[in-house]
């Protein structure tokens, strides 16, 4: 914890340490970076296939319940408006982390007494080769989530930004609020007992075994929002099936920042492989359909599995509403997605500027109605983490947080920022 600064903000950070440290954890990925960014290397020996058949109910495998399970009591009544750390036991210690341990989750609940919800997914790093898991293991310590780990985060974060209950334009500030840990290493994506050396990746399983006592605690609701910043906020994007399920009752409004799901043209398929494979992400394909996330584990062919299932989403939802937020030359994510781009796909990039905005222009070429963006001016990484980012950023004429809340409350809101891009 570096001030008011969460570990995913220190991604930006610690960019220019990653590229001595990298290379010692990168193991037998020695070889030099490509120069040329669009550059797809390394066809896996054992391509694999995402989406595997419809479970009786018509749900992907993996997902859970489309309702909270029958007996599921709702969560201890806590004190309103203030943070509450609910035990690893409130979930029958079923939610692992990376390193094993268990962890629970934390509430707030609205003093107002209002019956919507924020839930909001941590970010930090993601883990599946040598250099990813020395950031998330040995540089940001995301491989665990203790109480006190907690509560010292939600110190200063837990006051601020869609989490500030002062603030009068903030749309969510009579919300009930549920802070989702991360310590999985896999964007709350996997579901795999033996990743990369032997660490666990159970996010999405970890996401299945909170919802039935939250759906039951909040079984009134009249609005539910699930958000995250980074890694939570591709868990939110991943996770969305799951979670209008178990809120049946309502429409829930997904809001990633900080988190773009890019073609295979900007993510090529050979990081992709390796996210499915280290993570077990073919157990996890939220919707019914073939994903093919990597490459085909019949034909070796490329899939573009991430994108076609974002699209699949909202074609599948058109009544929901789902938002984009993101910098326009968000560097970490220049990273994160530029390991694709180098030898192997497994060592240090950065995506130019040029390239990745190339990206975002293929994301918000989506014509959904339903799908909103909103692109920030520079380079910083995740609008959620304090009050300037969401209060003071100006695109257009129009301010982040009434961009948020016109998401939230109405059908009107202008749905790509800028006009032109």
């Amino acid at each position: 914890m570096v001030g008011r600064m969460p570990l995913y903000r220190v991604w930006g950070v610690l960019l220019s340490a990653l590229f001595t440290v990298a290379f010692v954890a990168c193991g037998s990925d020695d070889s030099a970076p490509t120069t040329d960014e669009t550059n797809i290397t390394g066809n896996p020996e054992q391509p694999r296939k995402g989406g595997l058949p419809p479970s009786e109910n018509g749900d992907a495998p993996g997902s859970s319940p489309s309702a909270p399970a029958k007996g599921a009591d709702p969560l201890p009544t806590t004190p309103p408006g203030e943070w509450t750390w609910l035990g690893p036991e409130q979930f029958d210690n079923a939610v692992k982390c990376m390193d094993g341990s268990t962890t629970g989750l934390v509430v707030n609940r609205s003093p107002t007494g209002s019956k919507k919800v924020v839930l909001y997914m941590r970010g930090a790093a993601a883990c599946w080769d040598g250099q990813s898991c020395t950031i998330n293991e040995d540089l940001l310590a995301a491989d665990h989530l203790t109480k006190e780990e907690a509560m010292d985060w939600l110190k200063d974060a837990g006051q601020w930004s869609i989490f500030n209950r002062v603030a009068e334009k903030n749309p969510f500030k009579d919300y009930n609020f549920v802070w989702i840990p991360y310590c999985s290493g896999d964007v709350f994506a996997g579901d795999n007992d033996n990743g990369y050396k032997g660490r666990a990746h159970h996010g999405y399983k970890n996401v299945a075994a909170y919802l039935p006592r939250l759906a039951a605690t909040f079984a009134d609701a009249t609005d539910v929002v699930l958000t995250g910043m980074s890694a939570g906020g591709y868990g939110a994007s991943y996770n969305f099936p799951q979670v209008q399920r178990a809120f049946s009752k309502v429409k829930v409004t997904m809001i990633s920042d900080s988190a773009p799901i890019f073609g295979n043209t900007y993510t090529p398929p050979c990081l992709a492989q390796k996210w499915n494979d280290t993570w077990g992400m073919d157990k996890t394909i939220p919707l019914e359909g073939t994903f093919t996330i990597g490459f085909d584990r019949v034909s070796g062919a490329p899939g573009n599995g991430l994108y076609d299932l974002m699209q699949a989403m909202l074609e599948k939802y058109p009544e929901n509403k789902f938002a984009l937020i993101t910098s326009r030359g968000d560097l970490t994510m220049r990273y994160f997605h530029g390991i694709g781009h180098s030898a192997n796909c497994g060592l240090p990039y950065i995506l130019s500027a040029g390239f990745f905005e190339d990206g975002l222009r293929e994301i918000r070429s989506v014509t959904a109605p339903n799908f909103s963006t909103y692109y920030g001016p520079g380079t910083s990484h995740v609008y959620f983490y304090d009050d300037a980012p969401i209060y003071e950023t100006v695109v257009d004429g129009i301010t982040l947080v009434d961009w948020i809340a016109k998401v939230v409350t109405t059908k009107d809101e202008p749905r790509r920022v800028p006009a032109q891009f």
